[in-house]
């Protein structure tokens, strides 16, 4: 698989933590096989319910997705207690629609255009990408489906709409690096329900890139220059550790979790 980083020119950790991703950091556009096994044993642990083993699993998804800086060991931490309290049925799991909501409702604060934010079709999209990569990630959501009513693929119309706090935090990761860099992720809602459609018209594969393969890409287009000065200017407002975990707080109470 072709790799390539981007460097970006913005203060290193400023950018809101709950969407773990950082600007000022290089960005790694394919992670490795060697990375998803790592996240697939560690997840196959944690089943034991063991708090180490919970933590573990914290570790390998925020290790993934969050570069290093003052707030990634708050991530982790707060990663291991969501996971750990969601394994003892503590906290309800958060759905597809409310993660939209709550991530384009950030989106509308930092005056993001209109395809730097997502929908419930692209997030189960870039899901089902994830499942077949890395099915422990969202294995939950195949053992208990709510038969969400949708397209007539198999992953797509069986995989429940509830997640957990480890694949919400990947997924954050992942969308936000698609965002910056993949064309086939920067569409409005109409314009991928649109490529959605014709996709299934002519029985072509049901992804989050149906259409030109650009997957990756080194350069940003002027969308992905967009997305990142919308997230680069609502970094400023952040002037300390203690705003941004605010930050990360605040976020975790939209999605229904009462993170201290």
């Amino acid at each position: 698989m072709t790799t390539g980083t981007l460097r970006m020119p913005h203060n290193k950790w400023l950018v809101p933590a709950v969407l773990t991703m950082t600007l000022g950091s290089t960005i790694t556009m394919a992670q490795s096989a060697g990375t998803f096994q790592h996240i697939r044993e560690a997840a196959r642990h944690a089943r034991s319910g063991a708090i180490e083993d919970t933590d573990g699993y914290s570790r390998a998804i925020v290790d993934s997705v969050v570069p290093d800086g003052p707030v990634k060991d708050s991530i982790r931490s707060r990663l291991t207690e969501l996971q750990h309290c969601h394994r003892q049925g503590l906290i309800q799991p958060v759905t597809e629609e409310k993660l939209v909501k709550a991530v384009n409702k950030l989106a509308d604060q930092m005056g993001m255009p209109e395809y730097g934010k997502t929908s419930t079709l692209e997030l189960r999209l870039l899901r089902v990408e994830v499942s077949r990569v890395m099915p422990e990630i969202t294995e939950e959501a195949f053992q208990n489906p709510d038969h969400w009513v949708g397209p007539n693929n198999k992953e797509m119309a069986t995989m429940s709409t509830k997640m957990t706090p480890a694949e919400i935090t990947y997924l954050l990761g992942l969308l936000i690096r698609q965002k910056l860099l993949n064309p086939s992720f920067q569409l409005t809602e109409a314009e991928l329900r649109t490529r959605y459609t014709k996709a299934k018209q002519t029985s072509k594969p049901i992804n989050a890139s149906s259409g030109p393969h650009t997957f990756l890409s080194i350069e940003l287009s002027d969308k992905g220059k967009n997305i990142r000065n919308s997230l680069g200017v609502y970094s400023q407002r952040f002037t300390s550790i203690d705003r941004a975990n605010e930050e990360i707080s605040a976020f975790a109470k939209e999605l229904g979790y009462d993170v201290p």
